[in-house]
């Protein structure tokens, strides 16, 4: 039972920090100004935020701890 609940703890943890544009990737990148979060691949081929619709001023590159 514990190892169950670490598996599915460990399965939430990894979809956190999965693109929710491609479902595939990992996000990396942020958006100036609303801080949503995307991949490398995705967020080269924004100018809207998916999320928001926010004009984007500018990407940055986010390092997960």
């Amino acid at each position: 039972e514990k190892a169950e609940s670490a598996v599915k703890e460990a399965d939430i943890a990894k979809a956190a920090w999965s693109c929710r544009v491609c479902l595939n990737n990992e996000v990396n990148m942020t958006i100036v100004p609303c801080g949503h979060v995307l991949c490398n691949r995705c967020s080269s081929s924004v100018s809207r935020c998916p999320f928001c619709r926010t004009q984007v001023s500018k990407m940055m590159k986010i390092f997960r701890p």
